[in-house]
C-alpha cells in the first residue's frame, strides 16, 4: 500500500514539473507543489503512528489512525497505555472531520482543510495529545522499543528507494526503448544504490542502539524521525527528476526540472547529516559539502539535458560514498555516541 501510495506521490509530483507554467520557474513549482507535500506527509504521518502502535502491540491486529485508538482505547483496561490511546483518538477525532471534508471541498479549500488537518494531527502528537480535564501522555515510545523503531524507518527507505526503481522502470516502457533513454534509466538506478549505501554506511545500522545509549531517547527520536521525513522526501523528489530525465533525456531542463535532480539529492543529504548526528553527535564534511555542491551547480544546469544533471548528481552521491569508504578503511566499525 504505501508503495503504491508513494507512487503516486511521485507521478504528481511529475505532473506538476511538466507544466509550462511551472517547470520555467523553480519558485512556482514549490507553489504548485504544496498539495503533493500535504499528501506525503499524510503517508508518512499514518506510517509514523503505525510504527509506534505495533512498537507495543500485535502488528497484526487491524486498525488505522481513528480505528485503531479507539480499539486500543476499549480493549486495554488496566493498561498505562489506555489513557494514551484515549488522548490520541480524541485529536484524530477532531483531525478527521477537516480530513474528510477537503476530500469532497473544491481545490483552494481543500488545501486549506488538510492543511488544517495535518497541524491538529503533528501537533497533537508533539505536546502529548492534551484533552481538558485528562491532561496529556507523557509516554515515549522511542524509550522502550528504539529498536523497532529504528527498523520501521529504515524499512520505510527501502519502500522509497524501491518506489524509485519501479517508478524509473514503468517510465521507460511508455516510450521506445531506445539507447539514450537506457542509459537515462542506468544513471538513475545509480542514483539510486547511492543513495542506498549513503543510507545504510554505518548511522543506519545502529540507530537503535545509539536510542538505547541515549540519556533521552525521546529527544533523540524525534530527530531521527526528522532525519528520516527529510531523506525520504529527498529520494521522492529524485524519483520524480529521474522520470523527467526518461522523458526527454538530451533536451533542455527547465529549472523545476534541475530543482528535482538535484534537490533530491540535496535533501537527502540534509536529513542524512541530521542522522548522522543522532548516531554520533557529529556531522562528518562530505555531507554539507555535498549539498552546498549540488545547490551552486543547479543555475549552471539549467538548458542542459537532464541526462548531464543527473550524471553530476551521481558525481556528487559518489564523492560522498568514496568518502564514506575512505574514512572507514582499516579502521574499526565505530560505535554508537549520540548527543547529550
Amino acid at each position: 500500500m504505501f508503495v503504491f501510495a508513494l507512487t503516486r506521490i511521485v507521478h504528481e509530483l511529475v505532473l506538476d514539473y511538466t507544466r509550462d507554467h511551472v517547470a520555467e520557474r523553480l519558485s512556482t513549482s514549490l507553489a504548485e507543489n504544496g498539495e503533493t507535500l500535504l499528501l506525503f506527509l499524510a503517508v508518512w504521518w499514518i506510517w509514523t503512528q503505525t510504527a509506534w502502535v505495533t512498537s507495543k502491540f500485535d502488528p497484526f491486529q487491524p486498525a488505522i489512525q481513528v480505528g485503531r485508538t479507539l480499539f486500543f482505547a476499549l480493549i486495554l483496561r488496566g493498561h498505562t497505555l489506555r489513557r494514551v490511546n484515549m488522548l490520541a483518538f480524541v485529536w484524530f477525532g477532531v483531525s478527521a472531520l477537516p480530513w474528510l471534508s477537503g476530500a469532497f471541498a473544491p481545490e483552494v479549500t481543500r488545501n486549506s482543510l488538510w492543511t488544517l488537518a495535518l497541524a491538529i494531527d503533528y501537533l497533537g502528537a508533539r505536546f502529548g495529545w492534551p484533552v481538558p480535564g485528562l491532561g496529556r501522555a507523557e509516554v515515549s515510545p522511542w524509550a522502550g522499543a528504539g529498536e523497532h523503531l529504528a527498523e520501521r524507518y529504515w524499512q520505510l527507505v527501502i519502500v522509497a528507494l524501491g518506489e524509485t526503481i519501479l517508478t524509473s522502470g514503468s517510465s521507460l516502457l511508455l516510450g521506445p526503448i531506445g539507447a539514450e533513454r537506457t542509459l537515462a534509466l542506468t544513471v538513475s538506478f545509480v542514483v539510486t544504490v547511492l543513495l542506498w549505501r549513503i543510507y545504510f554506511y554505518r548511522a543506519g545500522q545502529i540507530l537503535g542502539e545509539a536510542i538505547a545509549a541515549s540519556a533521552d531517547p525521546g529527544r533523540i527520536g524525534r530527530l531521527a524521525e526528522l532525519a528520516h521525513l527529510l531523506m525520504v522526501a529527498g529520494i521522492l523528489a529524485g524519483s520524480a527528476g529521474s522520470e523527467l530525465t526518461l522523458i526527454d533525456p538530451t533536451g533542455a531542463a527547465r529549472p523545476a526540472w534541475v530543482g528535482a535532480i538535484l534537490g533530491g539529492p540535496a535533501l537527502f543529504l540534509a536529513g542524512r547529516s541530521l542522522f548522522e548526528y543522532v548516531a554520533f553527535a557529529r556531522v562528518s564534511w562530505p555531507r554539507p559539502i555535498g549539498i552546498v555542491l549540488l545547490a551552486a551547480m543547479a543555475p549552471a544546469m539549467v538548458g542542459l539535458p537532464p541526462l548531464a544533471v543527473t550524471g553530476a548528481a551521481v558525481a556528487v552521491l559518489l564523492g560522498v560514498a568514496v568518502s564514506d569508504t575512505i574514512r572507514a578503511h582499516g579502521r574499526p566499525l565505530e560505535q554508537a555516541s549520540p548527543p547529550r
